[in-house]
């Protein structure tokens, strides 16, 4: 009994060391070697060259540095093999949907949000096929309510083109949903969600009327589309996808908590955008006080200017010989 009590210490110390080599091999079996990272990569850069933003090369490469940076954050859980796909099919469609401006603090939450994105993608476990179908199913019951909503609002829509915008926007959703990229297609919605957002869509009926107008207005009740062209450059096509683009937006904003450095990017753009603003209406204002000011020195110069002309002029004519006589007289 002794000998057995003696040895305890000595087979728990073993169990803990074939247990840690256990649970290492397994994490080395699935996690993502350093080529599918590098493939991933490569794929966003292919990305970027063939859509190309209005950013100078050295915005270029601290966007893919952050992208890289965002796949290594957290040393104690590596991206697996389904992760670098997921990012490499996910990226695509989002960079194409992405709004590139040119000024620094727009693309430092661009950065910000591709950081929280891939970060918040790395962390995630692979979703289970129960959790997609009951996202697929929560996407088409709300788009199904959308477009049922607009074409009550707008009966003169064409119900093929509304549709085929449907399909293609719900097409969009799906992708992020097996492969979740964005935040909002990572776990369902709950029932408080749905009646929220399904509120949020029901209020945004006015900003639908003024996406309308810009389309054209009553210019597009009804719209000749000729026999086998693209329903996408429909009036009817465009008004149905800007409009779940809209409310898309909002549902994220609704439901998903953002991290403090994309909130702080983001208060640091419109800040800036402030301060632009400030500084063309003082801009404006100087203008406007130096014209006031110099107004009447202007006009005074511009009397004097054309007197003077006039001095000259008759004097010059004072001056001339007289017809007929002596240019030499006195």
């Amino acid at each position: 009994m002794q000998r057995a009590t003696n040895d305890a210490p000595v087979v728990f110390s073993v169990i803990l060391v074939v247990s840690a080599l256990q649970a290492g091999m397994g994490r080395t079996a699935i996690a993502a070697p350093p080529a599918h990272s590098e493939q991933a990569i490569a794929a966003i850069e292919r990305c970027i060259e063939q859509a190309p933003p209005p950013w100078p090369d050295n915005w270029r490469s601290e966007y893919i540095d952050t992208v890289r940076q965002a796949i290594d954050a957290d040393p104690d859980s590596l991206p697996a093999p389904w992760h670098m796909e997921a990012l490499t099919r996910a990226f695509e469609p989002y960079w194409q949907a992405l709004a590139k401006d040119h000024d620094r603090p727009s693309f430092e939450v661009q950065r910000a949000e591709i950081r929280w994105y891939v970060e918040n993608l790395v962390s995630l476990p692979a979703p289970s096929e129960p959790v997609r179908r009951q996202l697929h199913d929560q996407y088409q019951a709300l788009w199904d309510h959308a477009t049922g909503a607009l074409l009550a609002q707008f009966p003169f829509l064409d119900p093929n083109a509304v549709r085929a915008a449907q399909a293609d926007h719900l097409e969009h959703c799906r992708l992020y949903i097996d492969a979740p990229l964005v935040p909002l297609f990572v776990r369902p919605l709950t029932p408080e969600n749905v009646e929220a957002v399904k509120k949020r869509w029901h209020d945004l009926r006015y900003d639908r009327v003024d996406f309308w107008r810009r389309l054209g207005g009553k210019a597009i009740l009804t719209v000749e589309h000729p026999e086998g062209a693209s329903l996408q450059t429909h009036p009817h096509y465009l008004l149905t996808h800007q409009s779940l683009d809209q409310w898309l937006i909002h549902i994220h904003a609704m439901t998903i908590a953002a991290p403090d450095h994309y909130l702080q990017a983001i208060r640091d753009r419109n800040e800036a955008q402030r301060r632009h603003r400030q500084a063309l209406s003082q801009a404006w204002a100087d203008e406007k006080r130096l014209e006031r000011q110099y107004h009447g020195q202007l006009l005074q110069t511009e009397y004097l200017s054309f007197l003077f002309a006039a001095l000259l002029q008759t004097a010059s004519q004072d001056a001339g010989p007289t017809p007929g006589g002596d240019p030499h007289a006195q």
